[in-house]
């Protein structure tokens, strides 16, 4: 015999479970083995720009551009080998064609017997943070480069005082080379 309060709470459970997940801003989907999907949340609409009826039944291959495309065969086996996916940095298609940068993670999916039957997709758009990546590198490129030139600046300085002392100039001479070479901004 079942009890009818476990039941009512575990419906209840299932009803936020896939509220849950239906409101997230993640793109959640699940697919199996063969890489068929066969959910699709409206986070991964956003993300991806196809309604679920328009990719439920379809693989996942509608996403991945060519390029990518040995991804998703990598992923499946280690997927039906019991492994999951953690944070994998990749690029996906949207439906306009336009590419997202995003982070995956896949999860297995297994049945009452513990046997894996499909996995669990959360992919999230990762656009802006590698555009604040690429403009943050493009910004330490820049200071290095302003470095090697203080440094060439103050090598060129000591050269001139190597030159002074090779030629016999006067000790003040010298010492002006020096003060210069170890100044720490150019003198205008």
């Amino acid at each position: 015999m079942t009890d009818p309060i476990a039941g009512k709470l575990q419906a209840l459970t299932d009803q936020q479970l896939a509220a849950i997940v239906d409101t997230s801003d993640d793109a959640i989907l699940v697919k199996d083995l063969q890489g068929v999907i066969h959910s699709w949340n409206r986070g991964a609409e956003r993300l991806f720009g196809y309604r679920a009826d328009e990719v439920i039944g379809k693989t996942v291959y509608v996403l991945i551009p060519p390029d990518r495309e040995k991804e998703e065969p990598y992923i499946l086996r280690l997927i039906a080998s019991g492994e999951k996916l953690d944070h994998f940095r990749t690029v996906r298609c949207r439906k306009d064609g336009t590419l997202v940068d995003i982070s995956l993670s896949v999860t297995p999916i297994r049945d009452a017997e513990g046997r894996v039957v499909g996995a669990t997709k959360v992919a999230r758009d990762v656009s802006e943070t590698k555009r604040a990546d690429r403009q943050q590198d493009h910004q330490d490129r820049h200071h290095v480069r302003g470095q090697v030139q203080h440094v060439s600046y103050r090598s060129a300085r000591v050269a001139g005082f190597v030159r002074s002392i090779r030629r016999g100039d006067r000790l003040a001479e010298a010492r002006l080379h020096i003060r210069q070479a170890t100044a720490d901004v150019p003198p205008s």
